[in-house]
């Protein structure tokens, strides 16, 4: 191949490739600028997301120690109920124990006002005279 044929293609080459270098320059500068663009997005992304789960671990923590102190409350109410419920057993033991002493007072007052009307009854009949037996001659005479 003659001199300048090898020197024409040498230059084409060359040319080619600075075309192409060039080309690939810019592909890397543009695609580096989207990643730049896409990093800085994402780290406004990530600072918003870091913010967001910072703000709902404080809300967590809130609604934790409200759940301790609900469960700190309902069980003191248990123990109210429970002994409620005790005094309230008691309660109905004495009413029992009432009770029972009221219906054996009912009948003691029922025998006592039956004996009282036998009492009374007893006391308005006229006493009896004795009479005299007479015998049967002293009946002829």
């Amino acid at each position: 191949m003659p001199e300048s044929v090898n020197q024409a293609m040498n230059k084409a080459a060359f040319d080619i490739w600075a075309a192409a270098s060039g080309l690939t320059g810019e592909s890397v500068e543009r695609i580096q600028k989207e990643a730049g663009d896409a990093i800085t997005k994402a780290k406004a992304e990530l600072s918003e997301y870091a913010g967001e789960v910072s703000r709902l671990e404080r809300e967590l923590e809130q609604a934790n120690l409200k759940t301790i102190e609900q469960i700190k409350k309902a069980n003191e109410m248990q123990e109210a109920a429970v002994k409620t419920i005790s005094e309230n057993a008691g309660y109905v033991a004495q009413l029992t124990e009432k009770d029972s002493q009221l219906y054996s007072l009912k009948a003691d007052y029922s025998k006592l006002q039956s004996e009282l009307v036998e009492i009374a009854k007893a006391a308005n009949k006229p006493a009896r005279k004795p009479r005299a037996k007479t015998t049967p001659k002293k009946a002829a005479e």
